[in-house]
């Protein structure tokens, strides 16, 4: 039998053929490799930059944050990218200065507004200018230059896109700032924004429109230097208020679109009741200046009602301790009146007549007639317990001696029927002969032993039905429409008192008492077409409030 003998797998032959085969194999496999290394390698690296820009889009985007929470604490811009870590960023201080490649990142505000101060805030031109840019390249230092506003916003329209290493984060933070406007209707008060202070020094206050950051500590103090503020917050939105010397102490900083501080009249009675019936006081002395106000509030048609209380009784600085007082008016605006010789009436100053011939003293004494006109100027804003006297109009030669029973400071240019009144004239009414009619003074000059100026009749009061032989006592022009407890007062309108009982006044023949008021609207004037024309209505029915005996005839108003 012949045999056949099996393979030896160790032989030189088997080892050749298994090896043969399996460095075919592996030349085969790197062949395979090396065609999808060729292939994938691009895309790898593609993926790893896509990767490493996300990331780097992930970092400027935190920082912006940290940037945010910067400004939110401090109410301030973050000096540079090294203070954003790690308190604001999540990030170590190289990190946040450097990208992942180890080149530098930048860190831009809005030249405009780099030297933003929160105290002064930002105007609302400024305002959209309140951004701020992150720029970072990962194949080179980006190296911008932002100098001026036309290269940072040549950096904000720039489209990173079109070059993928180049990475700009454009951050906006106006939503930080809120508008805080604070204006002053006459002089006083002071404020705070931000630690920092603005006194008034019993001057007017500048008008402040600025905006400033969320958080922003302010407070509004009545006083003429910052000390106390009666109106202390945070600001959380936009705010406008307004320091109104006509308000009570205590609300004179208002909201600004709030209505106007509560409306009151201020009057003067011929006598000294006690008791009255008054609702508020008991008695007052016909020296005294009341206050006709709320609560309850309200005027005619209809019922009148409200509440008296004492503003200051100016006859407690009279020299023999009895003064009574006639005409009477609040000063609303700064003005000058006079020229050659002039004076510089301000709000709050406190314009009377007094019925005889007096001496009055607080800070200083001046002596006077009951045919002059005085200022009493309150120490502090709205605080009559104290004060200057100070001679205004010197009458004597004007209306010739007799008594001024009226007087009422034009502080705007009025239409009055078919005439206008210039601003610092006056109107006024005396007693004597043509004592129911109105006249109007242009004051040239003004001063004791200096008033002079130009006398006209303006409201020839009989030919609208006034008896002549009633005392025509308080006059009040209205120089802008009011609404007082919702009852309107027309423009150029006059509210009168009288010293009598009158069944007929007006072209419209209404019946008015010595403790009501009521005013005219002239359509024609004397001083204008030579004739009077005008309809009169019932504003304060005195007999509603407890005002009927003689005592509490209405003088002043």
């Amino acid at each position: 039998m012949i045999g056949i003998p099996k393979s030896d797998p160790y032989s030189l032959s088997s080892v050749g053929q298994v090896g043969g085969f399996a460095l075919l194999g592996l030349l085969a496999m790197l062949g395979v490799v090396s065609v999808l290394g060729a292939v994938l390698a691009p895309n790898l690296v593609t993926l790893l930059n896509r990767e490493t820009t996300d990331s780097e889009w992930q970092d400027l985007e935190a920082i912006a944050e940290g940037s945010e929470l910067y400004l939110r604490r401090n109410l301030a811009w973050p000096p540079n990218l090294a203070a954003h870590s790690p308190e604001y960023t999540p990030l170590e201080t190289t990190q946040t200065t450097r990208n992942s490649r180890g080149y530098l990142r930048y860190y831009f505000i809005h030249p405009d507004v780099a030297g933003f101060s929160n105290p002064t805030g930002l105007a609302q031109s400024d305002l959209p200018d309140a951004r701020l840019l992150l720029i970072s390249d990962l194949s080179q230092d980006a190296a911008p230059t932002i100098t001026n506003a036309a290269e940072f916003e040549t950096w904000w329209t720039t489209d990173a896109g079109a070059t993928p290493d180049l990475n700009i984060h454009k951050h906006n933070v106006v939503d930080l700032f809120h508008g805080v406007i604070l204006t002053a209707f006459g002089p006083g008060g002071s404020y705070q924004i931000d630690g920092v202070p603005t006194d008034s020094g019993g001057s007017i206050l500048s008008t402040h429109d600025r905006h400033h950051l969320k958080g922003t500590a302010v407070g509004l103090d009545e006083a003429d230097a910052y000390a106390t503020p009666e109106l202390p917050f945070t600001l959380t939105r936009d705010v406008a208020y307004e320091y109104d010397i006509r308000c009570q102490p205590g609300g004179r900083w208002r909201v600004e679109s709030a209505p106007d501080c509560e409306a009151f009249l201020w009057l003067t009675t011929s006598g000294n009741p006690n008791p009255t019936g008054a609702p508020g006081l008991g008695s007052w002395e016909n020296g005294e200046v009341l206050k006709f106000g709320k609560p309850n509030l309200a005027f005619e048609p209809g019922t009148t009602d409200g509440t008296f209380s004492s503003v200051v009784i100016l006859e407690d600085f009279a020299i023999d301790g009895n003064a009574g007082l006639d005409a009477l008016h609040y000063v609303t605006t700064d003005i000058t009146v006079g020229s050659v010789n002039s004076i510089d009436l301000f709000v709050g100053d406190l314009l009377f007549s007094t019925t005889g011939g007096e001496t009055m003293t607080s800070l200083n004494s001046l002596s006077f007639n009951d045919e002059d006109v005085m200022v009493f100027r309150p120490q502090s804003p709205g605080d009559y317990s104290s004060g200057t006297f100070i001679f205004l109009l010197d009458m004597g030669g004007v209306i010739g001696g007799s008594d001024l029973k009226g007087i009422s400071l034009v502080e705007t240019d009025t239409v009055v029927g078919d005439v206008i009144l210039r601003a610092g004239s006056f109107i006024y009414s005396p007693s004597g002969s043509g004592n129911e009619d109105i006249f109007h003074f242009t004051a040239a000059d003004v001063g004791v032993g200096t008033t002079s100026g130009i006398v006209s009749l303006l409201i020839d009061s009989s030919q609208i039905n006034f008896d002549t032989t009633i005392n025509t006592s308080g006059v009040e022009l209205v120089e802008s429409a009011v609404s007082i407890a919702g009852t309107v007062l027309p423009v150029g309108s006059i509210l009168v008192t009288i010293g009598d009982t009158d069944n007929s006044i007006g072209d419209n023949n209404i019946s008015v008492d010595e403790q009501d008021i009521f005013y005219i609207t002239p359509t024609t004037t004397t001083m204008g077409s030579g004739a009077t024309a005008a309809n009169a209505t019932l504003f304060l029915d005195g007999s509603d409030v407890g005002l009927d005996t003689t005592d509490e005839d209405l003088s002043g108003i």
